[in-house]
Formats: C-alpha cells, structure tokens, sequence
C-alpha cells in the first residue's frame, strides 16, 4: 500500500492520478514509510518489522531482492501489467 496523501486522520493512495481514500488500519504506517524513500528502501523496512510480520522477512535467501524487483517493476510498469508478466513467465511443475 503507498498512501501518498493525508487529509486530518484520512490517507489516500492513486490510481490512474486519481486519489481514492485508503480504509485500511495500517494506512499511517504505511504512509509514514513511504515518506521520502525508494522503494526497495520501504520494502526492506517494511519486511524487517518484527512487530507487523512477527519475524524479520528478510532473514529469507532472496526473498528481500525478490520483493524489491516485483515492487519497482509495479511502479515503473504498473500493478496490472506486472502480475501479467508473472503469469506469462509462470513456471508449472
């Protein structure tokens, strides 16, 4: 989620340039992380949050680099166009 506005105690995101009002618990956390830093700054915080995951999630191999690599093509290419890409790429067993 990146909350890229706060309006009293309400946070919204965009789609397209429009802003929609994010209803989630988690909006100020999320908002306040994403403040002035890069994406795979925001998921390696987001991901070492103890508190949020229970566990540091990039103690994973690669999972870290992983994550960072699906993000900033989501930003760069869009949500849509990156889940399109994975399932294109998708490997089955």
């Amino acid at each position: 989620m990146k909350a890229t506005k706060k309006e009293g105690n309400k946070y919204f995101g965009e789609l397209n340039e429009t802003p929609y009002e994010i209803k989630d618990e988690s909006a100020e956390y999320f908002y306040n992380t994403w403040k002035d830093k890069a994406g795979a700054d925001v998921a390696k915080e987001v991901m070492q949050d103890e508190e949020l995951w229970a566990t540091d999630l990039t103690a994973f191999s690669g999972f870290l680099s992983a994550v960072q690599e699906q993000l900033q093509d989501m930003m760069a290419n869009g949500v849509l166009n990156t889940i399109a890409q994975l399932e294109t790429n998708k490997v089955t067993a």
